[in-house]
């Protein structure tokens, strides 16, 4: 059994008013408490319990602890809306969707995990933001295209560099075929800054010819969470497979997919490197979802192996570089080179269409509370 003892202090944001509460409960003397309450829109949300005799120092901390709350949300604000977006800006898939634009009017970041838009007030969650720190004074576009997309990417790294030192070995009988594996252990191979290969000029580190060349490159990811997406570019001649973790990631003019190629087998036909021509490297996009399940926490291989044709042949190239698409602004890897092409920027997207007759549209926050609606 409860009941109310005070009521402490009531607030009114735009559209919601607040009521704090002490609620006394039941207990015996010895372990009387109030059980604090914020009432939000008629709903009790439990904040803390605190012992009786230190109900009197209360009132101070809830009433800081409410407005730091309620500043925090008010950061956000719906900034712009465009129902009629014929020529404005273009979604990810170069449509152009009506958008919807956040912006944080603080100085401070928030991360805006759990805030969600609908223009319907009786389905307040239609999009609901991953988690995702929207910097002081920046906005954040999402685009009302009734298809979801929650995967955005802040800006590009590059955890793995062609020119930097690798591990590597010449094809040969005895060579271990664990090598792709992350658990291998590479310290009797040889090591050198790539490209790694012969002829053609475009070697850092010069090999004798031969049919192939195996060549890895160990790197540490202290946050998986942080990335999001990734591309390997790769200037090879002839043929190649690529393995992230021991798991194939790309292959190009060498046998069957699924299949590892023997170190002598052959690519299929001859394939000119393209970079000392001055040409754009190949590139290969991994899945999100097959991203997600190869990295790890801690350190993650590289492992390429570069295939010639014919066996005679008088070049060979192995030039590969990794890309990952990172959620949050910072710095983890290496800056992208000013050659890489950074993917068509991405956006947001809410599985609802706007009205262009004109429609209210609700921004919540991570505790289902509407904090701006225009």
């Amino acid at each position: 059994m409860y009941s109310y003892v005070d009521i402490i202090i009531q607030l009114t944001t735009n559209y919601h008013s607040f009521t704090i509460e002490l609620i006394e409960s039941g207990f015996t003397d010895i372990f009387l408490a109030f059980f604090v309450y914020i009432n939000i829109s008629h709903h009790l949300l439990p904040i803390q319990m605190i012992k009786k005799q230190n109900a009197g120092n209360l009132f101070l901390a809830i009433l800081a602890w409410t407005f730091s709350c309620l500043n925090l949300s008010g950061q956000i604000v719906i900034n712009e809306i465009c129902p009629t977006n014929a020529s404005i800006i273009t979604n990810s898939n170069g449509k152009f969707d009506d958008w919807i634009e956040l912006h944080n009017t603080g100085s401070s970041a928030i991360n805006l995990n759990g805030f969600s838009l609908a223009d319907d007030s009786t389905k307040p969650v239609q999009f609901t933001f991953p988690t995702y720190s929207l910097e002081g004074g920046q906005k954040v576009i999402v685009f009302a295209s009734d298809h979801t997309n929650k995967i955005i990417v802040d800006h590009w790294e590059m955890p793995v560099n062609a020119g930097a030192i690798w591990r590597y070995s010449a094809g040969n009988v005895s060579i271990d075929t664990n090598w792709r594996n992350l658990n291998f252990i590479d310290t009797v191979w040889s090591s050198g800054y790539g490209g790694i290969g012969f002829g053609d000029g475009d070697d850092n580190t010069t090999i004798p010819v031969g049919v192939s060349v195996m060549i890895r490159k160990t790197f540490n990811i202290p946050d998986t969470s942080q990335i999001l997406k990734a591309v390997l570019l790769m200037d090879y001649d002839d043929g190649f497979v690529a393995y992230l973790n021991g798991v194939e990631i790309a292959r190009v003019n060498i046998g069957t997919k699924g299949f590892r190629p023997l170190w002598n087998d052959l690519a299929g036909y001859s394939h000119e490197a393209l970079s000392y021509r001055g040409l754009p490297l190949d590139s290969f996009y991994l899945s999100p979802s097959i991203l997600k399940s190869l990295i790890r926490p801690g350190t993650n291989v590289l492992a390429i192996e570069v295939h010639n044709t014919p066996a005679n042949s008088d070049d060979l190239s192995a030039i590969p570089y990794l890309f990952f698409g990172m959620r949050s602004p910072g710095s983890t890897f290496i800056p992208i080179p000013p050659w890489f092409h950074v993917p068509v920027r991405e956006y947001f997207s809410a599985k609802f269409k706007l009205n262009r007759l004109g429609e209210t549209i609700f921004l919540n926050n991570s505790s289902g509370i509407t904090i701006d609606r225009k």
